[in-house]
């Protein structure tokens, strides 16, 4: 990651950091895994690369479906996550995120 920033290369600190954010995740650490996928998606909005972003918020979708309290807003992440994939035509991957819905 400290590569990526030295050179200037926002999308692969961005994934970087997104992949931290997913293995905290896993490791049940969600506010540690919220607050990555934050800075990831800053960096990605910064780029406006869709494809990430549409990858991050399908990552926040699922990180807010493991808390009942923000299961809806999980659920308007994956969405989002859905259309974006939808608008730049990856098929399989908004089809991924709607199976995520059900």
């Amino acid at each position: 990651m400290l590569i990526y920033k030295e050179i200037g290369g926002k999308l692969g600190e961005a994934n970087c950091i997104n992949g931290i954010g997913q293995v905290l995740f896993k490791a049940e650490d969600y506010k540690k895994s919220e607050n990555h996928f934050k800075k990831a998606l800053k960096l990605c909005e910064k780029i406006n690369d869709s494809y990430a972003i549409a990858t991050i918020h399908l990552n926040y979708g699922r990180l807010y479906k493991e808390n009942k309290d923000y299961k809806d807003k999980g659920i308007e992440f994956i969405k989002k996550a859905a259309d974006i994939f939808d608008s730049i035509n990856i098929e399989e991957a908004a089809n991924l995120c709607r199976r995520q819905l059900s």
